[in-house]
């Protein structure tokens, strides 16, 4: 899964080098809006999904359930596939009435691709709890590189746009989700063969409410935590045009992909090791051994986001044009800046690894939907009146907001097993 996490990173910066190259800062500010068009119906409407098939997946197959869920998981991912086509047919036909049609196969564009993204991401996250993650990992790999270089040849034949590179950006997650859902059907076949060899019997459940119980706090997870993550672009694209989203996303992509990454390896590393410890939470002895896991990783994440901004700070220019090229290094001396900036969200999120141990994950809720709000009122304020430094200035507090909430979580939950 390392392995994984890693090519997934490298491929998100071969794709910032290679658009940033062919496309203008005003056409790259297009694709940087379409991406988190994608990353909303993708990971944020799709995946709270995924999170409960993947939850079930054992379940059912000790329920003998099997059969039921797969019908009922065909069903959902075709309910939200089918919403996301049709959102895209009315945005853009309203795009294109309202003269906006630049944005019209953008938008048309990016809702299709995280449609596919979606649905290819539900089937990974039920192979991976059916223990498949090599397949999952090389998948996510050659799809992360597949997707720019795809994204470039058709630049290049075709045209110089924005919509163009996210015709690529289809054809790959497309393509992606033929073959996961190919591989899901095959081990799935396999899988009931087994049940019909150990017990015919069947039971009867509602399995399906039961999957959108467990998955409805991450979808208000999801939705608030997507839009702290991207109001800053949308804020920039309303009062600063696509030019300057362009070239800010250039910045945002280098400070957020390691923390992203960092904060990630931690939890997947050190969060089994804490659960362990801390066993079925019968002894407080237990659940502080736990909680020294967790604070090893709260500390490694935090001497990590120290190193990665003092680097940045004297590396900031040179960092910028090793990803990109003279046409983006405007905002380049707020790097640094803004590494600071997510490193505060960031460490809210591993700071959350304190309340999942004790099985408290809803304590989460407030703190992300309240940072979601203002981060998305704050953006937009401040970017009217003083631009890219005016949302840094915003993301920084949401994020101090954000993270010091959490902590003050962290050290209540500590405290009640001292």
């Amino acid at each position: 899964m390392f392995g994984g996490q890693v090519g997934v990173a490298l491929g998100g910066l071969l794709s910032i080098k290679i658009l940033t190259h062919l496309l203008s800062p005003d056409e790259f500010g297009r694709f940087s809006i379409a991406n988190t068009v994608i990353l909303l119906v993708g990971a944020n409407i799709f995946g709270p999904l995924g999170q409960g098939l993947m939850r079930y997946w054992s379940i059912v197959q000790y329920r003998n359930d099997l059969n039921e869920y797969i019908i009922i998981s065909w069903k959902y991912i075709k309910l939200i596939f089918y919403f996301s086509v049709f959102a895209s047919f009315i945005l853009g036909l309203i795009t294109f009435i309202t003269h906006e049609k630049a944005w019209t196969w953008v938008i048309v564009l990016a809702l299709i691709s995280g449609a596919f993204s979606g649905w290819s991401g539900i089937r990974l996250s039920i192979l991976v709890a059916d223990r498949k993650r090599e397949f999952v990992s090389a998948l996510n790999v050659v799809t992360a590189f597949a997707k720019p270089l795809t994204a470039a040849a058709l630049i290049i034949f075709l045209a110089l746009r924005a919509d163009v590179a996210l015709l690529g950006i289809l054809i790959v997650v497309c393509a992606s989700a033929v073959i996961v859902e190919s591989r899901f059907r095959d081990i799935a076949a396999y899988r009931m063969q087994e049940l019909k060899i150990r017990n015919n019997n069947t039971s009867r459940t509602d399995l399906g409410r039961a999957i959108l119980s467990f998955a409805t706090p991450f979808f208000i997870w999801s939705f608030f935590a997507w839009s702290h993550q991207s109001c800053d672009r949308w804020a920039l694209l309303t009062f600063r045009g696509a030019e300057t989203v362009g070239a800010y996303s250039v910045i945002a992509q280098l400070a957020f992909y390691p923390l992203v990454f960092g904060s990630s390896f931690l939890s997947n590393f050190f969060l089994p090791i804490a659960y362990q410890r801390a066993g079925g939470l019968q002894s407080s002895t237990d659940v502080n051994s736990g909680n020294k896991v967790l604070l090893a990783m709260v500390f490694l994440y935090m001497a990590g986001a120290v190193l990665l901004t003092l680097m940045f700070y004297f590396f900031h220019r040179q960092m910028v044009l090793l990803v990109s090229n003279e046409k983006y290094v405007k905002y380049s001396y707020l790097l640094p800046i803004l590494t600071v900036v997510w490193s505060f969200y960031y460490f809210g999120q591993i700071l959350s690894g304190f309340g999942l141990l004790v099985n408290k994950p809803k304590v989460y809720i407030m703190p992300i939907v309240s940072s979601g709000i203002l981060s998305t009122i704050l953006t937009f304020f401040l970017a009217f009146k003083f631009g890219v430094v005016g949302v840094i200035f915003a993301l920084g507090i949401t994020g101090l907001f954000y993270s010091g909430w959490c902590l003050i979580i962290a050290k209540r939950l500590i405290n009640a097993q001292t």
